[in-house]
């Protein structure tokens, strides 16, 4: 009896262990798939856009007069507060560095002294360093150098018994410094914030030879502030706020 209780108990083990076996054939190998681990966001070069409207909230040149009397006299010019409208192309090399062309338009700024108004454009290549990026805002400094296109309405200086004189246009060296903010809006757009600092080369008011204005005038130290408020449109698809 003992012998055919083991023989029982053999055959019902030999049928479970047969279905088990059956089952996992059914199923298929078992197939471990690894952990997915996220690819780090791929930082791209990219061209960009930009548009900017600037305040410029002061502007100030120093001028020096010296008459056929052998009598000279120097004093500053300041200028009233006007705006400038800018455009330009730039290109992100890296999240640390961009670089772009700029062209501004500053609109006359009276100088009521000489009875006259001053206008600068300039066309300036940039570069800016960018200090870091905090969820999409990115403080930077930058540079700038390039050419200023000096423009003066006629002048006069009724207050030093010098008449009116037509002022020649000319071209001269400028550089910038900016310090700024961007804002991430999208992947592509931005806001971008700062100040400016432009300096415009040496030049001259009023050259020997005008019968009307008996002496000359130059002018040195031309500087130029502005807060700026513009756009940045990055083509593609890179992202990062720089």
């Amino acid at each position: 009896m003992s012998h055919i209780r083991k023989l029982a108990l053999a055959a019902s083990a030999l049928t479970v262990i047969s279905v088990s076996v059956a089952a996992a054939a059914d199923l298929g190998p078992v197939v471990i798939q690894p952990e997915a681990v996220p690819e780090p966001p791929v930082l791209m070069g990219g061209w960009y856009l930009r548009g900017d409207i600037s305040y410029e909230f002061k502007t100030k040149a120093r001028v020096y007069l010296s008459t056929t009397s052998s009598s000279s006299s120097s004093f500053d010019a300041d200028f009233d507060d006007t705006w400038n409208i800018g455009a330009g192309i730039g290109y992100i090399f890296n999240e640390w560095f961009r670089t772009d062309i700029t062209a501004d338009y500053r609109f006359p700024a009276d100088w009521g002294l000489a009875l006259t108004s001053l206008s600068v454009s300039t066309i300036l290549l940039n570069g800016y360093a960018t200090l870091g990026g905090y969820s999409g805002i990115s403080p930077y400094v930058g540079a700038g150098v390039g050419a200023a296109y000096v423009n003066w309405d006629t002048i006069d200086f009724p207050g030093f018994g010098l008449g009116p004189a037509v002022v020649e246009d000319n071209w001269r060296f400028a550089y910038a410094l900016m310090a700024g903010v961007s804002f991430d809006l999208t992947d592509n757009l931005a806001l971008d914030t700062g100040y400016r600092f432009v300096s415009v080369n040496d030049g001259q008011l009023i050259g020997p030879g005008f019968i009307v204005f008996p002496g000359v005038a130059d002018y040195s130290d031309l500087y130029i502030h502005e807060f700026r408020v513009g756009m940045r449109y990055t083509f593609g698809s890179f992202s990062g706020g720089y």
